[in-house]
């Protein structure tokens, strides 16, 4: 049967708020690790708590178990802060306010529990969870069996969904959050709040899936463009795009050309377009990248040279993993029949950048594509 209701209390039943709209430079809070760390993984509700400036303490009165056995009516939970003084020194605060939400429990011996930290800065309650339904909305329903990973994220969908006190912002990380995970189910549960009312969420959500890796993220992307482009957390899937998404297929390259092609009053979608395709530099990239190469913008011809001299020297994909390490700048002579001592020479690396070198650069890898029309 499906989970419609809080069940009887039955024993054997990043991301931080970010200041600014942007996509994560890494995943926040990882729901698998989180979820084999912990003892068990519920939805409980907190009717009062008491909190000094080195713990936090609660009855947690359980209400579903996602993961888990032996779970009592009745958790009571002290959960030491990390960071210690939020709350002043030496002061002790008895707060009485009503809370759902998913959390993740760690065993203190016979009776007591601790709570892993899912959801921001250790040393403040909101961060110790994730808001939850006390029912779930139909669409967010799923199987007894199903994996925790995917349990937990219909879970913080749900609670996302019928908790409308959340900010936005808060709101706008719970996607990231599910798209971590990366299962054909935590898309399916992606592409159910791209029905969500608020733009950021809706915008945080397809940044997720490109993030994720799923398939069809260009066809969303087409079809929501035009009021996503009308709002500032566009910058979410901007980021995505230019960053996480590195869809090789040949359709999916074809489809970001055109993409690009079709949006020139989107200069940061174009942009972003740019970016990931001379990242992935492919041979379906080619003729676009040439193309940038003609371009009245010095930054897109800049970027016409990079993504030709990446391809003809064997160069690795750019993607958030070699990023940091400046791998995707190797070249790989046993991978690169097109590589030459003048394509090394013109990859744009040595010495500072003038205009007259940057223009040599247009002219060499010009002449380049013009001689190699088996790749036209």
């Amino acid at each position: 049967m499906l989970y419609k209701s809080a069940i009887s209390v039955n024993p054997v039943c990043r991301v931080a708020a970010l200041c600014m709209l942007a996509a994560p430079s890494a995943w926040p809070s990882n729901i698998d690790e989180l979820a084999k760390q912990s003892d068990a993984v519920v939805v409980g509700s907190v009717a009062e708590r008491l909190e000094t400036g080195d713990s936090v303490s609660f009855n947690m009165s359980l209400e579903r178990v996602v993961q888990g056995q032996n779970v009592p009516a009745v958790v009571q939970v002290t959960h030491p802060w990390t960071i210690k003084g939020l709350h002043g020194a030496g002061s002790s605060n008895h707060i009485s306010a009503q809370v759902r939400g998913l959390w993740f429990l760690k065993r203190l011996g016979t009776y007591g529990w601790d709570v892993l930290v899912p959801n921001g800065q250790d040393g403040m309650f909101i961060s110790l969870f994730w808001h939850a339904a006390q029912v779930l909305p139909k669409e967010f329903q799923y199987l007894p069996g199903t994996a925790t990973v995917d349990a937990v994220a219909f879970e913080v969908a749900a609670g996302m969904s019928v908790n409308t006190g959340m900010s936005v912002n808060a709101r706008s990380q719970i996607p990231f959050a599910i798209g971590a995970l990366k299962t054909p189910t935590a898309q399916a549960v992606l592409l159910k709040l791209l029905d969500s009312p608020d733009q950021p969420v809706k915008s945080a959500t397809l940044a997720a899936l490109m993030m994720s890796g799923y398939s069809g993220s260009l066809s969303v992307l087409s079809r929501l463009w035009p009021a996503i482009n009308m709002d500032p957390s566009r910058q979410y899937v901007i980021d995505a795009l230019s960053t996480w998404f590195r869809d090789q297929r040949p359709e999916s390259v074809r489809q970001l050309v055109a993409i690009a092609n079709t949006n020139q009053g989107s200069p940061d979608l174009r942009g972003a377009i740019i970016e990931a395709l001379t990242s992935m530099h492919t041979g379906e990239a080619l003729p676009f990248l040439a193309s940038l190469l003609q371009s009245q913008d010095f930054s897109e011809r800049m970027r016409g040279v990079t993504g030709l001299a990446w391809f003809a020297n064997g160069c690795p994909a750019r993607t958030p993993d070699n990023t940091a390490s400046l791998a995707y700048l190797i070249p790989s002579g046993a991978a690169a029949p097109y590589q030459t001592e003048a394509t090394l020479a013109h990859m744009g690396l040595q010495g500072p950048r003038t205009t007259e070198s940057m223009a040599e650069l247009v002219t060499f890898w010009e002449s380049w594509w013009s001689n190699h029309l088996e790749l036209h």
